[in-house]
């Protein structure tokens, strides 16, 4: 809807902002006096929305997908000051075309990050009942939880990122990502300096490969010609291999094509993480009072502690995730929504909070089991 106000405003001559309160509702537009009116459904009136957003939607699906009036659909792209490729606009498949338009004119990532920054609320706008929730699991209150773990829910309220802060990062849930597509993985293109090098050390190889068949030719010279052909060269060369070695090969490439890792979907909800940082791992059994009575006084990441459901892992990666596609960072503030890459998180999933101190970090088992998808 904001789109559709921005763009009419100033065909209709009515500020974006009135047109945000009216597009949805029973209002209608009166053409006569540039005016917006209240009433559309008691008048007989088309509603505002469906006289200046369907119609027009409705007119370009039938233009191009029913009809396949070329003439309008040149009118309609150029009114909207659209750029189409001719492959899109030649393309036997009508939705081709239709998708290249809307592509242009209503792009969704748009309207998406603009519901997403006008909607979601920010950080600071937490309640204090969320925060319980959740640091508490279904069937503990928050007022049974010892005052260390009750102290933490500050945290949450004040939502700060400078070091004195504790890190606290909820992870919602893991998503399976093909090693491949990991940045440290993919493949980068070549400069055109690197591109002539590959060719000339290609070229003295092929050079070199044929001086030595020369010499070879020279010093041994065949007394007799064997024609082989090329099945019975193939046939040759797959038995020179044993079939153990021939599974070891075929296994090798299975593993290496099948091979995944998990990506942590998570937000920070205080302090700042870092990659390489070490992290107290909570998982969804952790028990904050049992813990304080098995831990020394003053322990650290450093020491050995035994505590069940409580491990230390380290944060290997940091990804912001940008669609389907990971982009390397080094470190994310509160308030973020980030991916990220653990130690311990290779072969175990669960729900966690993280801390810098562990009298600090004792204070959350979570809401519900973690989903693969």
């Amino acid at each position: 809807i904001e789109q559709f106000a921005q763009m009419y405003s100033q065909k209709v001559g009515i500020s974006a902002q009135v047109l945000l309160k009216t597009l949805w509702g029973d209002f209608y537009l009166n053409t006569k006096a540039k005016k917006i009116m209240k009433g559309a459904q008691s008048k007989g009136k088309k509603p505002l929305f469906v006289q200046l957003v369907l119609e027009n939607i409705w007119s370009l699906y039938e233009s191009v997908v029913v009809r396949r009036d070329k003439e309008k659909i040149d009118k309609i792209v150029s009114s909207l000051g659209l750029t189409i490729l001719p492959r899109d606009s030649r393309h036997t498949d009508p939705k081709v075309h239709l998708n290249a338009i809307c592509t242009q004119w209503l792009p969704i990532s748009h309207a998406v990050l603009s519901m997403v920054c006008n909607k979601l609320p920010s950080p600071l706008d937490i309640a204090a009942e969320r925060v319980e929730k959740l640091m508490c699991v279904r069937s503990r209150r928050f007022d049974s939880l010892p005052p260390q773990v009750q102290a933490l829910k500050q945290a949450f309220l004040e939502c700060k990122s400078d070091e004195t802060a504790p890190v606290i990062v909820f992870i919602c849930k893991m998503f399976a990502v093909d090693s491949k597509a990991l940045p440290q993985n993919k493949l980068r293109p070549l400069s055109q300096a690197e591109i002539a090098q590959r060719r000339e050390q290609a070229r003295k190889r092929h050079a070199e490969k044929l001086i030595n068949q020369m010499q070879k030719l020279e010093q041994n010279p065949p007394e007799k010609t064997l024609e082989i052909s090329p099945v019975s060269a193939s046939i040759k060369g797959m038995h020179a291999e044993s079939p153990m070695e021939l599974a070891d090969l075929t296994t090798c490439r299975e593993e290496s094509q099948q091979k995944e890792c998990f990506i942590a979907f998570a937000r920070v909800y205080s302090g700042t993480i870092r990659r390489g940082q070490k992290l107290f791992v909570l998982g969804p059994k952790y028990d904050p009072s049992e813990a304080l009575t098995k831990m020394p006084e003053g322990c650290s990441l450093n020491d050995d502690v035994s505590i069940p459901h409580l491990a230390c892992c380290t944060v290997e990666d940091l990804f912001l995730l940008m669609g389907k596609e990971l982009e390397n960072v080094e470190e994310v503030p509160v308030g973020n929504v980030l991916g990220s890459l653990f130690s311990y998180l290779k072969s175990i999933l669960f729900y966690l909070e993280l801390k810098a101190k562990l009298l600090c970090c004792d204070c959350v088992s979570l809401m519900h089991p973690l989903r693969i998808e």
